[in-house]
């Protein structure tokens, strides 16, 4: 969003122009559903940031290709902050603890 705000008139429509030669969809069909998720994730992040990163958590841990690189990421970048939070979180939402979670998804593999 920054380019939004601090780049000329002629300079976005330059590069609005240069992404439309390269994609099938034009800028707007393709931030349609990507602006709503970005503002959404703003949000949840807002009201409990825990919680949202908990919710990360979860889904990353549920999907059938499990998300290491977000699993991963949450915990080494949270972990001085308010790891100790987003696990009561994970508890809550998931109903088992996140160390069980992770290590039953990596004994699996």
């Amino acid at each position: 969003m920054p380019i939004l705000i601090t780049r000329s008139y002629g300079h976005l429509r330059a590069v609005f122009n240069e992404y439309s030669l390269h994609s099938e969809r034009d800028l707007e069909e393709e931030m349609r559903g990507h602006a709503v998720d970005c503002i959404l994730s703003i949000v949840r992040c807002i009201q409990n940031r825990p919680r949202y990163f908990a919710e990360k958590l979860v889904k990353a841990t549920e999907n059938a290709e499990k998300d290491y690189g977000t699993i991963n990421r949450i915990i080494v970048s949270r972990c001085e902050v308010d790891m100790g939070r987003i696990m009561e979180e994970f508890l809550d939402l998931k109903g088992e603890p996140l160390y069980k979670c992770i290590e039953v998804r990596i004994n699996n593999i």
